[in-house]
């Protein structure tokens, strides 16, 4: 899990509803998926895309193990 720090106080109601959108670096590098941001101390946590596509294969392996 990364944990990033908010550069602007974090509004929850600004936030509701991203919670699984992706976060993106500031050089536009897809780095993983929003899981939550906390208003009392601006961090965001981020599930990192290694993680996310190691489900995914799993899954896969998984599927094509059932056809």
């Amino acid at each position: 899990m990364f944990v990033f720090k908010s550069p602007a106080p974090i509004q929850i109601e600004q936030w509701e509803g991203l919670s699984g959108s992706p976060f993106f670096s500031e050089n536009g590098e897809l780095i993983g998926m929003i899981i939550r941001a906390v208003e009392q101390n601006d961090t965001v946590f981020v599930l990192p895309i290694s993680k996310i596509m190691s489900y995914i294969k799993l899954v896969k392996k998984i599927e094509d193990g059932c056809s």
